[in-house]
């Protein structure tokens, strides 16, 4: 009986050690755990579908704020708020 409950444990314990892949999704709306795990995965030289997935993440928030910081500048330069004035008028 003991032979049984030790075979079982020891073949359910690689499962447990397995976390399910987080989606980009997941990622996108926790930024600094994507920042973690892919600074993991790049230490440990790893490459599984959550460092890829962070990754991603990473680079579609880069890209997001990109837009919306030249969005802004082309409003500035519509505006003309972006260009100095004389005399502070």
């Amino acid at each position: 009986m003991r032979k049984r409950l030790a075979i079982i444990v020891f073949a359910a314990l690689p499962l447990a050690a397995c976390e399910q892949p987080k989606s980009v999704e997941y990622y996108m709306t926790h930024l600094p755990e994507a920042r973690e795990t892919l600074a993991r995965c790049q230490s440990l030289g790893k490459a599984g579908e959550n460092c890829g997935n962070a990754g991603v993440a990473i680079t579609r928030a880069a890209r997001a704020q990109f837009e919306r910081d030249r969005a802004r500048t082309q409003e500035n330069i519509e505006s003309g708020a972006i260009w100095p004035t004389w005399n502070g008028k």
